[in-house]
């Protein structure tokens, strides 16, 4: 606990000091969050896009930061959603398509082990989740998008490591038992 206590005071204090304009505290927290960044952009739209989205996610945070408020979001967890934004809007623009023959036997027992190599898998969760509530949806990006830990979901959202567990398991149920993933398995047995 005292961890996640210093590692949101360090992040508080440089969020205000960013926030008075303070270029070299905001160059900080890009350098500790930019690989969670870059990491969940990759595993939504790839490599070659990673580095745009990236990069236009830390360009809006900078223009965006004096409303940022450090009490109500994680830093970092309100970049993950910055850049959620900026796919979502991208993806409305163009069409995007998922990976025939997706192999859903993942989707069954331990997820966890195995969730965030498969990448059209994680697409199609992710679609799933646009519908669920936005503390599932963020426990999830957090988890199998930027690929964080349960330990590091519970630091960021402020939260037990046995709550970001049950979250996990809740949404992976709601998951299981929608439509879209039961229209998956039927399109990937053909």
């Amino acid at each position: 606990m005292a961890v996640r206590d210093e590692a949101a005071n360090r992040d508080g204090d440089l969020v205000a000091l960013a926030q008075q304009g303070d270029e070299s505290a905001f160059r900080d927290l890009y350098e500790a969050n930019v690989h969670i960044v870059h990491r969940y952009a990759t595993v939504r739209v790839g490599a070659d896009a990673a580095d745009d989205i990236a990069s236009e996610t830390f360009f809006r945070a900078w223009k965006a930061l004096p409303q940022y408020e450090h009490r109500s979001t994680p830093f970092c967890a309100w970049l993950v959603r910055i850049a959620r934004n900026l796919i979502i809007s991208g993806s409305r623009r163009r069409s995007v398509e998922i990976a025939d023959g997706i192999d859903l036997s993942t989707i069954e027992g331990d997820l966890f082990e195995h969730l965030s190599d498969d990448r059209a898998v994680v697409s199609a969760l992710m679609g799933v989740a646009e519908v669920m509530s936005s503390r599932y949806r963020l426990v999830l990006e957090l988890r199998f998008l930027a690929d964080l830990s349960v330990v590091e979901v519970a630091e960021l959202l402020d939260v037990s490591e046995e709550s970001v567990r049950t979250t996990c398991s809740r949404a992976l149920k709601a998951v299981r038992g929608s439509a879209l993933v039961a229209g998956l398995r039927e399109a990937a047995d053909r």
